[in-house]
């Protein structure tokens, strides 16, 4: 069970958060970050679902977002066929996509 002070520590790491539809009676506290390949407003990784008021939120330092709700359901994720970054799905997924046709093409030339 989280404490108060466990509240205040978290949202010095993650300062926002909204209502998590997926869940009633919960609330998703996130931090925002950018994608290093778009630059994109993504949620932060290893954000957390709460259940507590959100007075006493409040109270412990986070901001209510203003965020769509279609935004809490994109997550930073680290991509290995993109160096490592912190990417987006949107990026993720199309890095995946060029890795697989960059695959493809590599098998084609050696059948020549």
């Amino acid at each position: 069970m989280l404490t108060f002070n466990d509240l205040q520590k978290l949202a010095k790491e993650s300062p926002f958060f909204s209502v998590d539809a997926r869940h009633p009676g919960t609330y998703r506290l996130f931090a925002v970050e950018q994608c290093e390949c778009c630059g994109k407003d993504v949620m932060g990784v290893n954000s957390v679902n709460v259940h507590a008021p959100a007075s006493l939120l409040l109270m412990a330092g986070f901001k209510r977002s203003t965020k769509p709700q279609a935004f809490l359901n994109e997550e930073l994720g680290a991509s290995d066929t993109l160096d490592g970054l912190a990417v987006c799905p949107t990026c993720y997924a199309q890095g995946e996509k060029d890795a697989e046709a960059q695959e493809a093409m590599e098998s084609l030339v050696g059948l020549a």
